[in-house]
Formats: structure tokens, sequence, C-alpha cells
């Protein structure tokens, strides 16, 4: 019955990266420690880390201002980066609805426009559509404008540039239309700066925590790092490398 024995326990603690080897060797005889070397031919590295390393509150502020949360999931802080990823999400999706809203009820008013007034918006800008939302047709907008002696805002008198209501009701729809796209839109802006603004609530939130994170491992004081390695030779050694920081 073959027994473990453990042939060599040495600590240094002179300066730093100095290694802890523990070597064994399983066929029962007592042979020196493995030295593992940049040159020596590994089967399985594995490497790990007890306590992270600290985090600049300076490159956290940057990461969570591009990426909210980002800073936080690395700090530890999982459920505050949950909560800015899932804001982002929500966000997101409230400046696509609206966005998407705007655009069909933009298709809605000027297809209701063509049909009841005969109007035509092809390369017109915001301001004939608005004045076709209040004047029942071309020619009581010009009039208006030429009693304020505003002749340049006039019209020609064109097939392009007529407009004529069939009824009062349908040009108040088409207003109600009109403003129902436009508030849609100018909800798609005001969510763009909410957005802008979780990022900077993540980037200045992220630096508490880079901070509340870097003060734990203050307290802690100093790491130990373990490094397991196995390597395939004849006597078919294991080694186990730790290493202490401080």
């Amino acid at each position: 019955m073959k027994k473990l024995f453990l042939i060599l326990i040495a600590l240094f603690f002179l300066s730093s990266g100095k290694p802890l080897l523990l070597a064994q060797n399983t066929d029962g005889l007592l042979k020196p420690p493995l030295l593992l070397t940049q040159n020596s031919t590994l089967l399985l590295q594995q490497e790990s880390s007890i306590s992270p390393k600290p985090i600049p509150p300076g490159r956290a502020f940057l990461q969570s201002l591009l990426i909210p949360g980002w800073a936080e999931w690395k700090s530890g802080a999982k459920k505050r980066a949950r909560f800015f990823w899932i804001t982002e999400g929500i966000l997101a999706a409230t400046f696509t609805g609206f966005q998407i809203y705007g655009h069909l009820r933009a298709q809605d008013y000027r297809a209701y426009g063509a049909i009841h007034a005969g109007a035509n918006f092809t390369d017109k800008p915001e301001r004939f559509v608005t004045n076709i939302s209040y004047y029942t047709d071309i020619l009581e907008y010009n009039e208006y404008q030429r009693k304020l002696r505003r002749y340049d805002l006039t019209y020609p008198l064109t097939q392009e540039n007529w407009w004529e209501w069939d009824s009062e009701s349908s040009m108040h729809t088409f207003n109600r239309l009109r403003i129902q796209s436009e508030t849609a839109y100018r909800n798609a802006v005001i969510t763009v700066g909410v957005v802008l603004m979780n990022h900077v609530i993540s980037g200045i939130d992220a630096i508490w925590t880079a901070r509340r994170h870097n003060k734990k491992l203050q307290a802690n004081g100093s790491k130990w790092n373990v490094r397991t390695v196995f390597r395939s030779l004849p006597s078919r050694y294991a080694a186990v490398e730790l290493q202490r920081s401080f």
C-alpha cells in the first residue's frame, strides 16, 4: 500500500513573489521537489487569486460612463451592476417605442391629409404641415399672411402647394395625429437625455464602489495567490505553488 509523503515545505517571506512549493511523489520514493520553469512541458495549469486587484477610481468612472454597471460588476457589486443594466435596457426599449410610434403616426397624418385635403407632403418642411393643421385651405392661409404683410411666407397657388379640407373635423383629426407624432419624437429625445444621465450616475457610483472595494482589500491585508501545476513525468509529480504579495 502506497503512502503519501510530504517531502518539502519551504516558505520564503524575504521578498514578494517567493514561492512555497509542495511536491509529492506517488511511487513511494522520496525525491527532491519538482522545480517548474517556463521550459517545462505542462499538461494542465490552473491559477486563481483569492482576492482581486485594486481598481483605480478614475478608470472605474470611465468604464461605467461608457457601459453602465461595468465597473460595479468588476468591483463585486453585482446587484448594482444589474440595476444599471436593467435601467439601460428599459430606456433603450422606451426610446425605440417612441420612435416607432412617432413614425407610424406621421404616416397616418400624411395619408389622412392626402385623402381629406388633397395635400402633397413630398419634400415639404414641417412648417407646411403645421400650416395645414390650422387653415382650411391655401387661400385662407395666404390671405392671413398678406394682412400681416408677411408676403414671403405665402405659397404660390400651384398643385404641389394646394390643400383644401373637406370638413373642419377632418382638419382637427389631422392636427391631433400630427401632435401625437411630434410628442412621441420629443419624448424620444427626452429619453436620450435620461440614458446619458444613467451613464453619468453609473460613472459616479463606480468611483464610490471602487473606493469601497479598495478599502476592503487594504483591510484584508496581503493576499495569497494559489497556483496548481501538473506535469507529465515518469515519476508523476504534482506541485502546488503559493505566492504571498505584500
